[in-house]
C-alpha cells in the first residue's frame, strides 16, 4: 500500500498494524500527507468500508471514491 511507504522508519512497525483511517490520521499529523488529500481518502475509505460491510452505496459514491483513489495513486507515482 502506497500510504505505508510514506511512513518514517520510526513509524513503520506501528503503521503495519494500523487500518487505512488510522494510517491517514498518522500521516496527516506527521505532515506526510496534506489535510485535503487525507480528507478525500478518508471519504473513499468510508465508502469502501460501507460497501464491504453490506451497506448501500450509490453508484455516484462508488465512482467518486474510485476517482479519488485513482487520482491519489497517479499522483503518488510521481512522488520521489
Amino acid at each position: 500500500m502506497r500510504l505505508r511507504a510514506l511512513l518514517t522508519p520510526e513509524d513503520r512497525d506501528r503503521g503495519a498494524r494500523l487500518g487505512a483511517g488510522a494510517l491517514l490520521r498518522l500521516l496527516n499529523r506527521r505532515g506526510a500527507i496534506d489535510e485535503g488529500i487525507a480528507d478525500q481518502l478518508r471519504y473513499a475509505v468510508s465508502v469502501m468500508n460501507r460497501g464491504i460491510h453490506g451497506d448501500d452505496v450509490s453508484q455516484e459514491e462508488t465512482l467518486e471514491a474510485l476517482w479519488i483513489v485513482d487520482r491519489f495513486l497517479s499522483t503518488s507515482r510521481a512522488m520521489p
